[in-house]
């Protein structure tokens, strides 16, 4: 193919077939972009009223926060009285019914929406900021698939589902009960009942110092769901004549709740260290779908059992979150079963499960030995490859005086 068969493409032609663009002046071409310029420009500005941080109260990586006591105050009633919104309705749930002319399985609905919120919030707002090679939707795909990795979090995760469903279930229809025959109390009296579960939070660090650190998480498990057993039953079969029985079922179930909880959390928190917020994502969403079911259900049976009906349901969800916690025993590393023994004394006291310690160390050793295997095979190898070249450096020598002679 010579020249002239090229056409357009060469030669002059190809400046001809080149098309010509209109011309645009320079403010012409400028003008889209200022303007969208001073459009993100004031977006920013909004953003930054918005979001405006006082210097004193950023993240300094050369000062970082120190967690005091006043700031441990401050975060505690932060906290309460966030999740006090969920319960704040439970006192006036028959002035509700009663003034929206609806029932009383009815009415449940605005404290079981409100729970189902918090659960939903707690899965979906989660994001640790030690795993950020993960997005999104795989972190939460990741709790998931934690659950499969470690009986023991889908252990504490059952029982924190079936142990905080009595407790809904419990001050939701309690309203009911206190409200009616032959109680006939104010929604203020029904509200103070409240306060029994500072008193039961009294025994808390007692127990704590005295039994939780000296066992494994275990049996002080065991111990709180036997108290929430005792407290439903005392206040299902007696609180219809006497109001003992829920005095003692809001001190007992509130007591034993709050030990199985932080025992539970102790025994989750050691299976993995760097994931912990995804741990306590899947505990803390076992149980408030736990609250949720049990405000859901308590007041159905409520309307069709009453008092005893609802009460005896609980007295089987908390029956349930004990054979959850016999089928597999402290030291068990399966799925089911008591292999390790029966002791329930702490192998390792500094620990906060008894055991992790014991774990940690052998691990440790293991990778020490590793270490030293790579160590002796690295000394071993570069030993080889100075022989190597010694032998090399001899055999030229050799050549080299035979080629000289």
């Amino acid at each position: 193919m010579n020249s002239d068969e090229k056409g357009p493409a060469a030669g002059a032609g190809a400046e001809d077939a080149t098309p010509t663009l209109p011309y645009t002046s320079s403010s012409e071409r400028s003008s889209p972009t200022i303007a969208s310029t001073k459009e993100r420009s004031n977006w920013r500005k909004i953003y930054d009223i918005l979001t405006y941080t006082p210097p004193r109260c950023r993240w300094d990586p050369e000062r970082p926060p120190q967690f005091s006591m006043s700031m441990n105050v401050l975060f505690a009633f932060a906290a309460g009285f966030t999740v006090a919104n969920l319960y704040y309705s439970h006192p006036i749930l028959n002035i509700l019914a009663r003034d929206f002319g609806v029932k009383y399985e009815k009415v449940a609905q605005i404290p079981t929406v409100m729970q189902a919120g918090y659960a939903a919030g707690l899965l979906f707002l989660y994001y640790p900021a030690t795993n950020t090679s993960l997005n999104y939707f795989r972190l939460l795909w990741s709790i998931v698939q934690m659950l499969t990795r470690h009986p023991v979090l889908v252990q504490a995760c059952l029982a924190g589902f079936f142990t905080s469903s009595t407790f809904t279930s419990f001050w939701t229809t309690l309203t009911f009960l206190l409200a009616g025959a032959p109680y006939f109390y104010s929604p203020l009296v029904i509200g103070l009942f409240g306060l029994i579960g500072i008193a039961a939070m009294c025994f808390g660090p007692i127990w704590a110092r005295n039994v939780t650190d000296k066992f494994v998480p275990h049996m002080t498990v065991l111990f709180g769901l036997f108290c929430c057993m005792l407290g439903i039953c005392f206040g299902t079969y007696l609180g219809t004549f006497t109001v003992a029985g829920p005095v003692l079922q809001a001190f007992l179930l509130d007591f034993g709740m709050q030990t199985a909880q932080i025992a539970n959390r102790s025994a989750i928190y050691a299976v993995e260290p760097k994931r912990r917020n995804g741990v306590n994502t899947a505990f803390m969403v076992a149980t408030f779908c736990g609250q949720l079911m049990g405000t859901a259900a308590g007041n159905h049976i409520y309307a069709a059992a009453g008092w005893i009906g609802s009460g005896s349901a609980s007295v089987g969800f908390v029956g349930g979150a004990i054979l959850v916690m016999m089928a597999r025993g402290p030291w068990e590393t399966r799925w089911f079963g008591w292999r390790g023994g029966w002791s329930f004394k702490k192998k390792d006291k500094m620990s906060a499960d008894g055991k992790t310690g014991e774990v940690s160390s052998v691990v440790q050793g293991e990778e020490g030995k590793d270490e030293e295997m790579g160590a002796e095979d690295k000394v071993l190898e570069e030993i080889g490859a100075e022989k190597d070249i010694e032998s090399r450096l001899r055999d030229e020598r050799v050549r080299g005086r035979s080629y000289d002679e």
